[in-house]
């Protein structure tokens, strides 16, 4: 679901849910906060539509093809600066593993103030 001309609008955050639901009702919230968004359910679309105008990644840890952390990793070898914050509704242990940091996951099902919290927590760091 890359929303048209996503590449060619304003995106402060991507957001990236393999899940339609998910990803519709995060990019919808956030943009009911004021924030610009681009949504992508497939990894592989968000990477190459990745700009140095997005300065947060907002990515779902589970998804097919291409998981969260790797497509992080794939996406700061491009944008080093860039932030993230990893949304899981499973165990933190894959993500401390691989070295994320407690204040980089938010978990589902999330509540408004936690996702605001993140996302500002995020853009701040």
């Amino acid at each position: 679901m890359a929303q048209p001309a996503a590449a060619q609008r304003p995106c402060d955050i991507m957001v990236v849910d393999d899940d339609r639901d998910a990803l519709e009702s995060t990019d919808a919230v956030l943009r009911l906060l004021g924030f610009q968004t681009c949504a992508f359910q497939d990894p592989g679309e968000a990477l190459a539509a990745l700009g140095a105008q997005v300065r947060l990644l907002l990515t779902d840890v589970v998804m097919p093809q291409m998981n969260g952390v790797e497509l992080a990793t794939a996406a700061r070898q491009r944008w080093p600066c860039l932030r993230v914050i990893y949304v899981t509704g499973y165990s933190a242990d894959l993500l401390h593993d691989a070295g994320v940091a407690s204040h980089q996951i938010l978990f589902k099902p999330w509540t408004l103030d936690a996702l605001e919290r993140a996302v500002r927590d995020g853009l701040r760091e």
